[in-house]
């Protein structure tokens, strides 16, 4: 089976046959969630997904967060993966502790929670596959956030500064008309491609 479900510890375990590209998994992964949601299979429960081999680029990881982002009822908790993803992206497993001070140079994918009291850095993208609390500085205006939740967090991007206070859930982050805008992933998805087309925020 090229994508397997695991029920361990309360938590499902989605691993991936080591000889797929990227595109095939995606397809079936998509298939097997959307196959599991019509049975109503689809209990309400933490993801952790095991891509082996797989090497991600910015765009694989928005297909990744518009894949689960069609469900409110999981949430993607951590990817174990055995290669480094392509190297346009920095990956950093763990969270980010109150006092620590974090700057990254590239587009990032953290898979872990920035604590309140933490500072994160960015020069690029930051994509969160976990909580987004504490403040986050990025330093282009194109620069955005895209995080499985945000709460408790200050957001500046170049300029423009926000405090979200109340729980967001997979939510982008951007600037748009001088305007710093929070919105749902699958709303801007759909606004640029269309409710029937599953296509990547570039």
């Amino acid at each position: 089976m090229d994508v397997l479900f695991k029920n361990i510890n309360g938590n499902i375990n989605i691993i991936v046959n080591e000889n797929l590209s990227f595109d095939s998994f995606l397809y079936s992964l998509k298939n097997r969630l959307e196959k599991l949601y019509i049975k109503d299979d689809l209990l309400q429960s933490c993801v952790i997904l095991d891509i082996h081999n797989l090497s991600l680029n910015a765009k694989n990881i928005l297909q990744i967060f518009d894949v689960f982002s069609l469900y409110e009822n999981i949430f993607l908790k951590k990817i174990i993966y055995k290669h480094n993803t392509n190297k346009n992206i920095i990956l950093h497993e763990g969270n980010i502790r109150s006092g620590e001070i974090k700057l990254f140079s590239n587009n990032t994918l953290l898979i872990g929670n920035i604590n309140i009291g933490a500072k994160v850095i960015v020069n690029g993208n930051l994509y969160v596959i976990g909580k987004t609390s504490g403040f986050i500085e990025f330093k282009n205006v194109h620069n955005k956030l895209i995080s499985s939740n945000i709460e408790n967090a200050h957001i500046k991007i170049c300029n423009y500064e926000k405090q979200i206070e109340q729980l967001q859930e997979n939510s982008l982050v951007r600037i748009e008309d001088e305007k710093m805008i929070i919105e749902k992933f699958m709303d801007r998805r759909e606004k640029i491609y269309g409710k029937s087309n599953c296509c990547y925020i570039g």
